[in-house]
């Protein structure tokens, strides 16, 4: 290497690792002084979504470009989607719940991240943001740049853990005393990356994403096969574990977004680069025509559950995801279809479907994708006309995580609510009043709630005649689920639910209740409520389960002789080992 190229190396690392400091001061700032300085959150996003975003594609666009055409890249990708995530934190009392949603960060990082390798091809030599080569090469480049800095910034600081405990040794506390000045770690560490990015950039006919790409390549077969048994086995083995299951929507989606990565590293950036073995380009091929299929199952799954439960923030995020993902599934396949110059085909639609994929986020953040609004409308839409039952209404999610659309929606409940649906302003009262979801259950389950009048009114109480004392269950009950279990029907035709009062603890005074529940699965549920010693009715135990399918007993029998009396009460002498009011006992 010259001395003019020496000198250049080092002035750009230098510049880097100015750069980098720059950014962890700036990191440090954001995290710990802002939060302090101001007191609105909003103010405190914005910058923090403004510089995080900057900085990150600053340092990405450095080496690609110069350092003032990197700044202008860093500007365009944070200023308007720092502005469209504040926008979108007014749909929110507070920032905080904004972000616990997810998705608008989701949607940030992608206007973040997809239009740096655009604007990389548009300010540097091609100074073409269509071609595809360039757009390409530089995708893969930012992240096998990133990736191979930060390998190389965590190693840094496992070797400054390992001087310090060596430090510590002999009672040199330099290190540690450096650490606990407050920006120094941050400094320190933005240093090193953007030294590590200065060296990978000087490196970058060594460190290429080439050889990431010929091992994902690797990859292709091997989902190919997986994804053939897939779709041969689902006509034999059915669609009951997939249709109305947003999880498997996911892994639907997932797999092919897998399948539309791998062809793409396969036919790469032209033809000279793509794969050349006649079967791996058969089975790339071959692959792209499965896409549609997974593609496909994964939106019906989503349809279905929205069929099922209405439109909720999440179902609407995993629907744009799946319209993507079979758009691409939809436009691969049709370029194998048409065969001729197909790989061009499928580079054409990569790039005009990246530009969708922004759009798409970048509306995620704009009233016209308002999630929450939209899903609180459509969940009072269905309950007023009957598809969303009383049981189904989730009024917490709704009015506690969906933002001001959920909480102003609310009260409307009770003006929709029909004939026999009064507990609909329990639910509200209740919604007011709790901290928390489990508070608001709590208060839902109470000894005077609605809920447990309409269990109490369901359950077959033996012997016949005896009353259940009130508030027997206090605020351990839980009248939704024992609700459900006495809508069951045993083979005898009884309801699913039964209580038995008798003397099941003989040392204790009075008789105890033995409350038995039907569940879906073949099986039922036991636990016992006996009084303390000041009176109070408390659960005794955990929950059992008595019976199933490999039990001597049927189920549905447990419930139907104490319904019809058919049991007898027997008494048994257990040994204890006793530790002061501790027993131990071996059951037989």
């Amino acid at each position: 290497m010259s001395f003019a190229a020496m000198t250049r190396a080092s002035a750009d690392r230098l510049q880097m690792a100015a750069m980098g400091a720059v950014a962890g001061l700036a990191c440090w700032i954001l995290v710990d002084v802002l939060p302090d300085a101001f007191n609105d959150d909003r103010v405190v996003l914005f910058l923090a979504a403004f510089g995080g975003a900057f900085f990150a594609a600053l340092l990405a666009a450095s080496g690609p470009l110069s350092a003032a055409r990197a700044a202008a890249v860093g500007l365009a990708v944070s200023l308007l989607p720092a502005l469209l995530l504040l926008w979108a934190s007014f749909r929110f009392e507070t920032v905080q719940d904004y972000l616990e949603t997810g998705h608008p960060l989701v949607a940030f990082a992608i206007l973040v991240a997809l239009p740096v390798p655009f604007l990389i091809a548009a300010l540097g030599p091609i100074r073409d943001w269509r071609d595809y080569p360039e757009l390409f090469d530089q995708s893969w480049n930012v992240v096998v740049r990133y990736v191979a800095a930060w390998l190389f910034t965590g190693l840094f600081w496992l070797v400054v853990v390992l001087s310090n405990e060596l430090f510590n040794v002999i009672g040199l506390k330099i290190l540690e005393d450096l650490w606990e000045i407050e920006p120094v770690p941050f400094v320190v560490t933005g240093l090193v990356l953007g030294l590590a990015l200065a060296v990978v950039n000087e490196l970058s006919d060594y460190v290429s994403p080439y050889l990431a790409l010929r091992l994902l390549r690797l990859l292709l077969p091997v989902v190919l096969v997986v994804v053939v048994v897939f779709i041969v086995m689902v006509p034999v083995r059915g669609l009951s574990g997939l249709f109305g299951s947003l999880s498997a929507a996911g892994i639907l989606m997932a797999m092919a977004t897998g399948a539309i990565t791998l062809v793409s590293t396969a036919i790469d950036q032209s033809d000279e680069e793509a794969v050349s073995m006649p079967f791996m380009r058969l089975a790339s091929q071959a692959l792209a025509l499965t896409l549609p299929v997974l593609a496909g199952l994964a939106v019906y799954a989503i349809w279905m559950r929205v069929g099922q439960y209405g439109w909720s923030p999440d179902r609407l995020a995993a629907a744009c995801v799946a319209g993507v993902v079979l758009l691409y599934a939809l436009l691969y396949a049709l370029a194998v279809g048409r065969r001729v110059r197909w790989m061009a085909s499928i580079r054409a639609a990569n790039t005009y479907l990246a530009l969708l994929v922004i759009a798409v986020a970048a509306v995620w953040l704009t009233p016209l994708m308002n999630a929450q609004r939209i899903s609180a409308a459509d969940q009072l839409e269905r309950f007023a006309d009957g598809r969303t039952s009383l049981d189904d209404l989730d009024l917490w999610t709704i009015g506690k995580t969906w933002g001001k659309a959920g909480t102003a929606v609310v009260p409307r409940f009770a003006d929709v609510a029909r004939d026999g649906q009064s507990i609909i302003g329990e639910q509200l009262a209740a919604l007011d009043k709790a901290s928390d979801r489990y508070v608001y259950e709590q208060l839902l389950s109470g000894p005077g709630s609605d809920r447990m009048r309409e269990f109490l009114s369901l359950v077959q109480v033996r012997p016949l005649g005896t009353a259940v004392p009130d508030g027997m269950f206090g605020q351990a009950g839980a009248p939704a689920d024992w609700i459900s279990s006495c809508g069951l029907r045993t083979a005898a035709g009884n309801p699913g639910c039964v209580i038995l009062f008798a003397d099941l603890l003989p040392e204790a005074e009075g008789d105890e209740a033995f409350l038995v529940t039907k569940q879906p699965a073949d099986w039922v549920r036991a636990e016992m409520w006996r009084r303390s010693v000041d009176g109070q009715w408390i659960n005794q135990g955990l929950p059992v389960r008595i019976a199933g399918p490999e039990a001597p007993i049927n189920s549905d029998a447990v419930i139907d002789q104490i319904i019809e009396g058919q049991f007898e009460l027997e008494t048994y002498s257990i040994p204890t080992i006793r530790f002061g009011e501790t027993h131990f006992m071996m059951l037989p």
